[in-house]
């Protein structure tokens, strides 16, 4: 088993439950033409609201889906290295 695998960190049950709400909010993104794009804001709302699970702190849901989905972009967009060429 590879040491990263064997060595990996439990998450908490919030994490979990963070990257669960994410990976279901991923099919609201748009179409990408060029670039992959952010999911819209009010998908994310919407599905606060729907499901219930946001008691008192909308923004902080939103900021932190927001964010998650910031790096997600920013890790997909980046620039690739051309074929042939060294990272």
């Amino acid at each position: 088993m590879p040491t990263a695998l064997a060595e990996r960190p439990e998450l908490d049950t919030e994490c979990v439950w963070y990257f669960n709400t994410y990976a279901m909010l991923e099919s609201e993104r748009p179409p990408a033409q060029m670039a992959a794009t952010l999911i819209p804001l009010t998908a994310i709302v919407h599905y606060a609201r729907v499901f219930g699970t946001i008691e008192d702190d909308l923004s902080t849901f939103c900021e932190i889906i927001m964010g998650i989905d910031n790096k997600y972009i920013a890790y997909v967009n980046r620039p690739k290295p051309k074929k042939g060429t060294s990272r």
